[in-house]
């Protein structure tokens, strides 16, 4: 995504959060063997968790993004201490 709006890491978090939670939904949803075995409490967890875990992993392993017209910022030197010490002459 060379002219991107979006950094690389924010939209592959974002689409894989979409996707895994989607895909985990199905899973429990449809999958009798895994519908019958979770607690219906977890049912409603395993999606969010499982889409978090995944978008966590994708966004880490992205590349960055670099953008070349946001420079550091210059560092300035240190101020010379002032007063109290006095030249012998």
């Amino acid at each position: 995504m060379p002219n991107s709006l979006v950094e690389t890491k924010v939209a592959a978090g974002s689409v894989t959060t979409i996707i895994a939670g989607y895909l985990a939904w199905a899973l429990i949803y449809y999958v009798p063997g895994i519908k019958n075995n979770l607690p219906a409490d977890l049912q409603n967890q395993v999606p969010f968790m499982f889409a978090w875990l995944l978008a966590t992993i994708a966004a880490y392993f992205a590349p960055h993004t670099h953008r070349p017209e946001l420079t550091p910022a210059p560092v300035q030197p240190d101020p010379e201490p002032s007063g109290g010490t006095a030249s012998a002459g």
